[in-house]
């Protein structure tokens, strides 16, 4: 039935959810080792973007299951229960695919060239965002589970957890970032381009695909806007220099959305397709019985 397309799991499934920080160990472990792939195979041929094909998955498919079941949840709060117009309406899977695709190719492209271009303590803060976003989206689906509908649960959790974390990352990173991470002087980017400042790895590179150039020129739309707002710092009144700093934590801000979208759209993978499924609760009680013998 048309209903049924974004249904809640069984009754008494949303019981048995894993350990909290089981999920949050599983969601970074996954970004780690798409991560990981990625950097590794870059450098040598254009098909390095396969690792990223089950990274894209996993968010589409969170992504998709949360935007239909928002859609459903709209036009049940705004159609009659005996109308006609509700099986049509709740059936269709077309808007909410397209939107889940739009968001996870943005989402996983704009996350695999921050994460290729990244020094140490973005590559940590990264991380740091993808643990906390998963924290904040499981913690808020058990705190919200007494006061929203079951079908509104998910993409309620997932909304939330994406404006908190980012407002997070906005306030404690962006400062860091800001003094922390060297900005390239214009002179250097017109005497030299950019090669120069594109991470060892990549500037020894003598590759002239596609996938290349497009980091590239991705690396120049970065450097250019930190180098703007840094001379903004630089150059200007107070009113300069907060707008530099404004400037600055509006386009970080950006990534920050990025990355915690990406998050919560695996960490509702994990929830929607695995940990509410009857393999994954029996895969959980037999390691419980395992350790509870081992003990």
């Amino acid at each position: 039935m048309a209903l049924e397309a974004g249904a809640p799991p069984p009754e008494g499934t949303e019981e048995k959810q894993g350990n909290l920080f089981a999920s949050v160990g599983i969601v970074v472990f996954f970004f780690c080792i798409s991560i990981v792939l990625w950097k590794i195979s870059f450098n040598h041929s254009v098909w390095s973007v396969l690792c990223l094909i089950p990274l894209f998955v996993f968010v589409f498919l969170g992504i998709f299951r949360n935007t239909l079941d928002e859609r459903r949840a709209l036009i049940l709060s705004t159609v009659r229960p005996d109308s006609r117009l509700l099986g049509l309406l709740t059936g269709s899977r077309i808007s909410p695919a397209c939107t889940a695709i739009l968001i996870a190719i943005l989402s996983v492209s704009t996350v695999a060239v921050h994460t290729l271009l990244a020094n140490i303590i973005q590559i940590a803060a990264f991380l740091a965002t993808v643990a906390v976003s998963t924290l904040a989206y499981v913690g808020l689906i058990k705190i919200y589970k007494p006061q929203i509908q079951p079908f509104a649960l998910s993409w309620f959790s997932a909304a939330t957890a994406v404006v908190v974390v980012s407002t997070l990352y906005v306030v404690l990173y962006v400062p860091i970032d800001w003094w922390l991470v060297e900005r390239p002087s214009l002179r250097e980017i017109g005497l030299n381009g950019f090669d120069p400042l594109m991470p060892g790895f990549l500037s020894q590179s003598q590759r002239n695909d596609v996938l290349y150039y497009a980091v590239k020129i991705f690396q120049g739309v970065d450097q250019t806007y930190l180098w703007f707002a840094s001379k903004l710092w630089e150059w200007g009144s107070l009113g300069g220099k907060w707008l530099g700093l404004l400037l600055h934590a509006f386009l970080s801000a950006h990534i920050g959305i990025v990355v915690s979208t990406s998050a919560v759209g695996v960490a509702s993978f994990h929830r929607h397709y695995v940990e509410t499924q009857a393999w994954w609760q029996k895969f959980l009680q037999r390691l419980h019985r395992k350790n509870q013998s081992g003990s």
